[in-house]
């Protein structure tokens, strides 16, 4: 268990695992006070990085605040419930308690000194601060529109790709699932910072797709022309629901595919109603199950198969075409994305180059401590950039701050694995902190009880639960709200569905809208504070 006020701050890793309400922000901001009242640590050179610009400016105002706070406690004489972090740094051994107000006193006249921000912040100062060493632009423009940038590139794809290509291809390209519009957004969901493999990547040689597309579509045709009387009668008389769309929409999908398969003339939309026509999509009555579905379907059912295979092979030669051009625009128009900050910087730091061993040995220089808050939430590179320059050598305090079970932003490439890896590597001493100052004590209890009743409860062996303490009769137990009757603190609510057939999304949103609301008003009708 890590004490804020008695723990040894060591040069070397430090990961503190905080559930949530323990006061992680509490004790991040008394390291950096004992950092610099104990270790005589300029506010300049602690490098304090978290996720968001909001948490950057609400923990700029609790360090600053804390030092003022200290500096105040100590210049009057000790009072019996001074906070222990205070009381620690009157009674130090080897510096007098004079010289821990001049180094605090110090440290709020120089805090706009101070370097706490964003990840991306922090690269950008590498950057722009170490251009020779980093092999950056001095004049890039650090610019927010990469989405702008990703959209001119599939248009410039399809223009390239489709303009001039078979009129298939061409309409097959601008079907729903596969539309430019889908294309930027895939793109613009790739990690920007690590490499990727796209599982559907193997088997889609673009070309291959392209052909078999185009052959599929001339059997398609074949079939039409043989078999439409065929289909007709079939859907006509033998479907099982009155509302399929191959029954209800016939008349209007025998237009579009004449005009599509017969007259030549081949839209997105005669395309996208093949999906419905096809051999999976027809469900026969119980009394025609036995007759041979409609030759037309099946082929429907090939071609729609194909389709999505080509779907995903126009996927695979987009990126890598995006990769190549925006990578081009990039470097001509003397910008960078957000996400380039970080690659950029990680290269540069990890380069074996003089330049990257120059940069290595400046970036050490400048800062005697790191405090990562929130590192859940923080991706291989920036465990790579961090590891680089502060991990290794025992020259460094650094500490990663937070918690492993709220890691929340898989999607921006955070990522657990590199989190653990880490530690291994590093050789981390690990704390945690054990008591929840947040939530009420009969909640701390049952969550407590929730998940130790489980060997394994995040499904990870590295991840395990371990209980933390409530503060009984804290400022939570007589603040909050508790509810009267014998009604539990933890509940876990079941929707119940007594209709035959199953909910819908908007009807499971709305039953779960209406409990929440009437859960609202229990609650405020019912419920007492402390």
């Amino acid at each position: 268990t890590f004490d804020s006020a008695s723990t040894v701050l060591a040069k070397r890793v430090t990961l503190l695992e905080a559930s949530a309400g323990t006061g992680k922000t509490y004790a991040l901001a008394r390291i950096f006070l004992r950092l610099v009242a104990e270790e005589d640590v300029e506010v300049g050179k602690i490098l304090t990085v978290t996720f968001t610009t909001a948490a950057t400016e609400e923990l700029r105002g609790r360090i600053r605040s804390l030092l003022v706070e200290a500096y105040e406690t100590l210049i009057d004489p000790p009072k019996q419930n001074d906070e222990p972090v205070f009381q620690r740094l009157r009674n130090l051994d080897d510096v007098p308690v004079e010289e821990c107000i001049r180094r605090i006193r110090l440290a709020i006249a120089c805090f706009d000194e101070a370097i706490i921000s964003t990840i991306h912040g922090f690269c950008n100062r590498v950057l722009s601060e170490n251009s020779f060493e980093t092999q950056s632009l001095f004049e890039s423009e650090l610019n927010k529109a990469s989405k702008e940038m990703v959209k001119e590139g599939v248009g410039e794809y399809w223009r390239e790709v489709f303009a001039a290509a078979n009129p298939i291809l061409s309409a097959a390209a601008s079907t729903e699932n596969i539309k430019p519009e889908l294309m930027v957004d895939f793109f613009d969901s790739l990690p920007r910072t690590q490499d990727y493999i796209l599982g559907f990547s193997r088997g889609s040689e673009f070309q291959m797709a392209k052909d078999q597309l185009l052959e599929v579509f001339e059997k398609l045709k074949t079939a039409w022309l043989s078999g439409q009387e065929d289909y007709t009668d079939y859907v006509s008389n033998c479907l099982s629901r009155k509302d399929a769309r191959a029954k209800t929409q016939l008349a209007r999908h025998t237009c579009i595919l004449n005009q599509c398969l017969v007259q030549g003339e081949v839209s997105p939309a005669g395309i996208e109603i093949l999906d419905e026509m096809r051999e999976s999509k027809l469900r026969a009555k119980a009394e025609f199950r036995e007759r041979e579905v409609p030759f037309f379907a099946r082929e429907a059912e090939s071609f729609c198969l194909v389709l999505e295979s080509f779907g995903r092979a126009v996927r695979v030669d987009c990126v890598r075409f995006l990769e190549e051009k925006m990578s081009q625009w990039k470097a001509k128009r003397g910008v960078v994305f957000f996400d380039d900050l970080l690659s950029l910087t990680a290269n540069a730091v990890k380069s074996e180059s003089e330049d990257g061993k120059s940069l290595r040995a400046t970036l050490r220089d400048s800062f005697d401590a790191a405090l990562i808050d929130e590192f859940q939430d923080t991706d291989p590179v920036q465990f790579e950039i961090f590891s680089r320059l502060f991990g290794h050598k025992g020259k460094h305090w650094l500490y990663l701050i937070g918690d492993p079970k709220q890691s929340i932003y898989r999607f921006r490439g955070a990522d657990l694995e590199a989190y653990f890896d880490f530690a291994k590597k590093t050789n981390a001493q690990r704390y945690s902190l054990d008591t929840n100052f947040r939530t009420v004590t009969p909640l701390v209890d049952s969550v407590n009880a929730f998940f130790e009743k489980s060997d394994k409860p995040f499904l990870h062996e590295e991840l395990s639960f371990t209980p933390v303490n409530p503060n009984r009769n804290g400022n939570a137990d007589s603040s909050k709200m508790f509810m009267s009757g014998n009604k539990p603190a933890f509940v876990i609510r079941e929707l119940e569905w007594k209709k035959d057939k199953e909910p819908n999304n908007e009807e499971a949103k709305t039953a779960i809208r209406t409990d929440m609301a009437n859960e609202i008003e229990y609650l405020l009708s019912e419920g007492t504070v402390g």
